[in-house]
């Protein structure tokens, strides 16, 4: 069960890099993905649930070399203060399964949906409140570096 979904899709590299057949190109695209939850239960124990997940690939290109570099980091961490009794846990359980599919929503780009489906979760019994928080972001970078055709590199006669 992951609240953020590990088939990312990365931009393709290639197309900007082709252009690079002349010159010099260099592409990056990175993306973080990250989930944190606070629960408070009616007997106010406490539960924390944090996730992350960032990746990054940096291709460049040259007329006579290709290097390709790519990273993926991912961690979790889960802190609970006091005891949960099996009804509290069952209660946790559901809330996320729930909160899955909001996050599925999210990081695939639909806010709108993943809106609707926070606003309609139900009570959840014996948690007496929770915040949650999805954050996205993206990062994509091209640069080159090509020389100008022959007629362009001569500056025009006055």
């Amino acid at each position: 069960m992951s609240v953020i979904p590990s088939n990312r899709p990365f931009l393709p590299l290639a197309g900007p890099l082709a252009a690079a057949a002349s010159g010099q190109a260099q592409a990056t695209v990175a993306s973080s993905q990250s989930f944190a939850l606070t629960v408070t239960t009616r007997d106010g124990d406490t539960v924390t649930i944090s996730a992350l997940q960032n990746a990054a690939a940096t291709a460049t290109t040259s007329k006579s070399a290709l290097a390709f570099q790519a990273q993926e980091i991912e961690g979790m961490g889960v802190v609970v203060r006091g005891e949960l009794d099996a009804e509290e846990l069952a209660a946790l359980a559901a809330l996320i399964d729930d909160l899955a599919e909001v996050g599925r929503a999210f990081y695939a780009g639909d806010a709108e949906a993943a809106v609707a489906q926070a606003l309609a979760l139900p009570d959840y019994g014996p948690l007496a409140s929770f915040t949650a928080t999805f954050v996205r972001s993206e990062y994509v970078r091209l640069q080159g570096q090509h020389p100008l055709p022959a007629g362009l590199a001569t500056p025009p006669p006055n």
